[in-house]
């Protein structure tokens, strides 16, 4: 941790580690993504001790000028203040997939929310390495959360320091009676994406309005209509983020605030569901059904993730294994969710197994959906060439 303090200019900002040994995957940077620029680099310094006398009048004109939800209705401005908005600069980090990225999205809406501000939302740094290098359909949280239709709850719980009952060790402890619930809302009353150009538009407001932060909350940092979650355009860094909550002061503020979320999928994934589940129940031959989630693609492909363990974990054989297990038999209706592009891969399933089997590619209204995630010959007239596999 130290040497990794002084790599980071002594500044106390620790460099993420460079392998999680957990989950035995390894972060590096060569993963194709596009290139986010830090939202600092448009901005000039705020001058110390500069009157705030205007800053609600220029920052009213860059909403209105970038055409940005205003979200004035926020109950969580209640209890910090009406303290205006906060945006957390995503430049540099690691892109990564969409649930590593939402893991990032509850840390920052916790700080965000927390400082009685609500949050704009800059695009999740996705990896292509999920996408066969391509670029994505869909690149705003709005694309994959119904902001309209999700909830949160706030809640202030402090922990507090205690003896273990088992073996005297210390440990720490939430106390009911230091819980105070906050603010509960809808998303879209609090938190809104917001586009680079919508961004760009409203750092150059003027220097009193933008501040910047990059550690721990004081009240001095926590003032001005616009709060920035990123280094200071004199300090502009280079350090690449795996996980947001191990940023300096995330752990202690997440120790103290429980954020709840309650995340709905927009309309264009949610009316996806109903043709399938209508397949299952009439095809399955059991009364019973399954949807499978059978990941390949770069999991078989790059030596990282020890492609001959994952191709055996994925073949047939171990998918019908794993479905036998779970007591689905012969003649059940499966749905499998995979990225595997030969969908004769699953056909032992049918031919073998004598499992009734269909992927995305049989379902005329994911084709939209997917779009632009297969390669250019996997186009609609695959479908004719793999007819659903009962």
């Amino acid at each position: 941790r130290e040497e990794r303090r002084k790599m980071a200019g002594g500044q106390g900002l620790l460099l993420p580690l460079v392998v999680l040994t957990a989950l035995g995957y390894e972060y590096q940077e060569l993963h194709a993504a596009e290139k986010l620029e830090p939202l600092t680099t448009t901005a000039a310094r705020r001058p110390a001790g500069e009157a705030l006398d205007s800053d609600a009048v220029a920052l009213e004109a860059k909403f209105a000028s970038a055409a940005l939800p205003r979200m004035d209705r926020c109950p969580c401005h209640v209890f910090g203040g009406n303290r205006g908005y906060y945006v957390f600069d995503t430049s540099g980090e690691i892109p990564s997939g969409l649930n590593h990225q939402q893991s990032n999205l509850k840390a920052i809406l916790t700080e965000g929310l927390s400082l009685g501000r609500s949050v704009l939302l800059r695009k999740p740094t996705l990896t292509r390495d999920h996408n066969y290098n391509k670029p994505f359909k869909y690149n705003m949280w709005g694309d994959f959360i119904a902001l309209n239709k999700s909830t949160l709850t706030l809640t202030y719980a402090p922990r507090i320091k205690s003896k273990s009952f088992l073996g005297g060790g210390a440990g720490y402890l939430s106390s009911s009676q230091s819980r105070k619930p906050r603010c509960a809302a809808r998303l879209s009353e609090c938190v809104a994406d917001a586009s680079e150009s919508q961004l760009r538009e409203l750092i150059k407001a003027p220097t009193t309005v933008v501040h910047y932060h990059n550690g721990s909350i004081l009240d001095e940092t926590n003032r001005g209509p616009l709060l920035v979650r990123g280094p200071d355009p004199s300090n502009v860094r280079e350090d690449k983020v795996a996980l947001v909550r191990k940023l300096p002061g995330f752990p202690g503020m997440l120790g103290a605030y429980q954020l709840r979320l309650n995340l709905m999928p927009p309309d264009h994934v949610a009316e996806a569901v109903p043709p399938i589940k209508r397949w299952l129940e009439a095809t399955s031959t059991t009364g019973t059904v399954a949807v499978v989630h059978v990941r390949r693609g770069d999991k078989i492909l790059n030596k990282k993730y020890c492609p001959d363990e994952m191709k055996l974990a994925t073949s047939p054989d171990n998918i019908a294994t794993v479905l036998t297990r779970a007591g689905v038999p012969s003649g059940s209706a499966i749905y499998i969710m995979s990225d595997e592009t030969d969908f004769d891969h699953f056909s032992p399933l049918v031919e073998k197994y004598h499992y009734n089997v269909a992927t995305n590619i049989h379902f005329d209204h994911l084709h939209s959906l997917l779009e632009g995630c297969r390669d250019d010959k996997d186009d609609g007239d695959e479908k004719k060439k793999h007819p659903p596999l009962r």
